[in-house]
């Protein structure tokens, strides 16, 4: 079993799509309690209450047992209204402390905030065998007294400097812009302002990787922890992690004591730029072989693979609905490959 690692990406592998005309806080996730932990079944969460105040909701994850002792410490996390999160199941995570009496209850909740009550997105109760029973409790008062239903700072709880990172943006997508709460950022010894316009949140400290999001020039950061030289610093924005240019911030109050952190990131994934529609995306890198279907202009496309003379790029795509990989000759789009990334020969 996994043994604890962030909310929402705890229990399950996330997938974020646009999303449009749902109702706040719908979902249908469904999790599945044992005596060691708890599994994801699957599902989905829509993202659709602001109750940070910054076009974002939080989510707790927490769990009791039968005399309302936590047995998963809560957890939080902050994703952008108007996405979706869909959950694949099988994902396992282990209880934080034993349970000692059944049931064992667990809960996702949308926190109160912003004006919002709270809300219970998903329960999930289950008993453990040896365990007895502890009689009938408030389990509303139980989860409320350890500040599950209601977070203070705005939703926004300082994450841990262990260089983990939000999720790259998917190709196409248009990137968010995030932003902290007033004041959160300035309420620690030191912080970094945004010294420029469009600065890139990556993956790890280098132009190579990922791209998370987008910040504006005046944007304050909550500095979690730095590069070797300084010259990358890894900060809190918005409910994401990533990495800022240092050249690109203004430095303020006392960051002598920021620990440098490890780079968990990926390098970014090549992409090939169509610009014009139309283009045929080829079953084989050769002339006159058969299409799978016309591409549309002004977007990008991974590529997994090329030509041994880089004539062609293998790329994926989605063509009536169904994703496949075909092949578009290089000189119908261009190449970005900032990781610079060794793509692959799959065809001689």
């Amino acid at each position: 079993m996994l043994h604890r690692r962030r909310v929402i990406v705890c229990v399950c592998a996330l997938m974020l799509m646009a999303v449009a005309g749902v109702n706040a806080g719908e979902g249908n996730p469904g999790y599945t309690v044992g005596c060691e932990g708890f599994r994801s079944d699957g599902g989905q969460l829509v993202l659709n209450r602001d109750n940070t105040g910054a076009q974002s909701e939080a989510f707790v994850v927490s769990a009791i047992d039968g005399a309302g002792n936590i047995i998963y410490e809560p957890e939080y996390d902050v994703f952008f209204v108007g996405t979706t999160v869909t959950i694949e199941p099988g994902t396992e995570a282990s209880w934080t402390s034993s349970p000692i009496y059944n049931p064992l209850t667990l809960r996702v909740v949308s926190p109160a905030g912003n004006g919002l009550d709270a809300q219970v997105i998903a329960s999930a109760i289950g008993t453990c065998e040896g365990l007895s029973g502890f009689g009938a409790i408030d389990m509303l008062a139980a989860f409320a007294r350890n500040a599950v239903l209601r977070l203070t700072g705005e939703a926004y709880v300082l994450q841990p400097s262990d260089g983990e990172t939000s999720m790259p943006l998917p190709l196409n997508a248009a990137p968010p812009r995030p932003v902290n709460p007033d004041g959160l950022a300035a309420s620690q010894p030191g912080f970094a302002v945004v010294n420029t316009d469009n600065l890139f949140l990556r993956t790890g400290d280098s132009v190579r990787y990922e791209v998370i999001g987008v910040l504006d020039g005046g944007t304050e950061l909550v500095v979690l922890g730095r590069n070797e030289d300084r010259s990358w610093w890894y900060v809190q924005v918005g409910g994401l992690r990533g990495w800022v240019r240092s050249e690109f911030l203004v430095l303020r109050g006392d960051l002598t004591g920021i620990p440098e952190v490890p780079v968990t990131g990926d390098y970014a994934t090549p992409s090939l730029y169509v610009g014009y529609p139309g283009n045929q995306l080829y079953a084989l890198p050769l002339a006159g072989t058969s299409t799978l279907c016309s591409l549309p202009g002004n977007t990008s496309f991974e590529v997994i693979g090329r030509t041994s003379n880089s004539a062609w790029y293998e790329i994926n795509a989605v063509c009536d609905g169904v994703s496949v990989a075909g092949w578009l000759p290089a000189d119908l789009g261009f190449l970005r490959n900032p990781g610079f990334v060794e793509i692959p020969i799959t065809f001689q």
